[in-house]
């Protein structure tokens, strides 16, 4: 290939998606070795598919339905949509169908949000940091800076930085060039869920920056709402908007977060704002050619099921709490494992959303730095992971991904330096794992990594490699 044509297009090879990478690097590793690799790295959803959702597309295909839903769903299904949003969003009667908008999937709700900025000179996109690194590459293909605000101890936005940040991308005028902010409540990859006072809060801010910069748009990326532990139920900041902010508010959803939709993808947004709304619908219709029946008879099926389901303290028979239950479980399960570990070595160096009890989303960021920072890699890995000592995320990531070099079953997960985490040894844990043998094997590993890098005894022993794969299969969990 001649060099120049590759060299045109490198700084666009370096914009994939990070995390689907790993993904490739567990296959190698699984195959050369011939070995399970437990992942978790990727946040792909393994609850239980509802009946009426099964149902519902079954249906779709027997009554031929097939094909592509209009642009951007009927007026039945956008009536439905709206209801979801209403009651998620704890805003009873605010969205109409006309407000709602049917997407192949949320990773597109992004992709036209960022879209309809790439013809306006010096557009800015805020993004939080860390952050999911998609939505960064996504502004990059369509030519928009990015700006970064960052997190206090406890996961929150810090809002002092935020506006500071806006006003230094603002002319004399007042004039800024940021155009719209992304925030993610519960969190990735942090897992940060929002209390009520905390959603208050959040939303008193940008009523200010509405009012100050009142054509600054906010994303209330809610993909991850129906994973919120039961006892504190989802707590959206919409809900505490003004009547202003909500006009420049865009709410998202995911049919494939929110109900493990059997690999549909599928989303939906909601917004007051009709230009908005507008632009949306045909920045997506440029790309796609339509969302799937299926999927749509999907999704709304679902989120009948969550009806009034979005408070705390709801029936935990009910959908949204086995979901939200799911997740909690494992979440607390790695939770538990690396607090233990914390409290055997007495630093208190994990960090604190770690020490907190994670309350939302699917995922738990831990922050390794103090604990592992230097540590002395075995010699027999060092290749494997590229360095001697423990200095990043990576090589963290990739000592998990080459402990069955010590007969451990390899782990696969996300380093912090792909949610520009800098100069820190953080890593991002999907609990998504529907086998409970399967997640405990990956603990398992994960003790025994820290236990070899500290030459500490945490009781953890190697596993025979030979037995795992049917002991994953058959539900057991062997340490010896």
């Amino acid at each position: 290939m001649d060099d120049r044509f590759e060299q045109m297009f490198k700084p666009v090879l370096r914009k994939g998606n990070p995390i689907r990478e790993i993904g490739q690097a567990a296959d190698i590793i699984a195959k050369q070795a011939n070995v399970p690799v437990i992942r978790l790295h990727l946040g792909n959803p393994s609850t239980e598919q509802f009946e009426a959702t099964k149902q519902a597309m079954v249906h779709s295909v027997m009554t031929r339905q097939g094909g592509y839903g209009p642009h951007p769903g009927s007026e039945e299904e956008k009536n439905r949509l709206a209801d979801f949003f209403n009651d998620a969003e704890g805003v009873p009667d605010h969205f109409q169908g006309v407000d709602a908008v049917f997407f192949p999937g949320a990773t597109l709700i992004t992709k036209s949000i960022i879209h309809l900025f790439n013809h306006i000179p010096n557009s800015m996109i805020l993004l939080s940091k860390p952050g999911y690194p998609v939505y960064e590459n996504q502004a990059f293909a369509d030519h928009c800076q990015v700006g970064h605000y960052h997190f206090d101890e406890n996961g929150l936005l810090r809002y002092a930085d935020l506006e500071q940040l806006i006003l230094t991308n603002s002319n004399a005028a007042g004039e800024t060039s940021v155009r719209v902010i992304f925030i993610t409540y519960p969190h990735n990859p942090t897992g940060k869920a929002l209390s009520k006072e905390e959603a208050k809060e959040m939303a008193a801010v940008l009523n200010r920056i509405n009012e100050r910069f009142p054509s600054v748009i906010f994303y209330n990326d809610s993909v991850y709402s129906a994973t919120c532990a039961v006892e504190t139920g989802y707590n959206s900041f919409y809900t505490y908007l003004s009547d202003n902010a909500r006009l420049r508010t865009i709410t998202g959803a995911s049919g494939a977060k929110l109900a493990s939709m059997g690999g549909e993808r599928i989303g939906g947004i909601a917004t007051k704002n009709p230009l908005l709304r507008e632009l949306l619908a045909n920045a997506q219709s440029q790309m796609t050619a339509g969302v799937s029946v299926h999927s749509i008879s999907g999704f709304l099926a679902t989120t009948q099921l969550f009806k009034g389901q979005w408070s705390a303290g709801i029936d935990l028979s009910q959908p949204r709490a086995q979901i939200a239950d799911f997740y909690q479980s494992r979440i607390n399960m790695v939770a538990g494992a690396l607090n233990e570990i914390d409290h055997i070595i007495g630093n208190g160096h994990l960090s604190p959303i770690v020490k907190q009890k994670p309350v939302g989303g699917m995922y738990l960021y831990a922050d390794f730095t103090g604990l592992l920072k230097g540590k002395a890699i075995p010699q027999a890995l060092q290749n494997l992971v590229g360095s001697k000592t423990i200095e990043t995320g990576k090589h963290l990531r990739d000592f998990l991904l080459a402990m069955h070099k010590l007969s451990y079953v390899p782990v696969s997960t996300v380093n912090g330096e792909i949610f520009g985490e800098e100069n820190k040894i953080t890593l991002r844990i999907s609990c998504v794992e529907r086998n409970i043998c399967a997640l405990k094997y990956g603990v398992h590993t994960l003790k025994g990594a820290i236990q070899v890098l500290l030459d500490k005894d945490f009781g953890v022993n190697p596993i025979d490699l030979t037995r795992v794969k049917d002991a994953i299969i058959k539900g057991q969990f062997i340490t010896n």
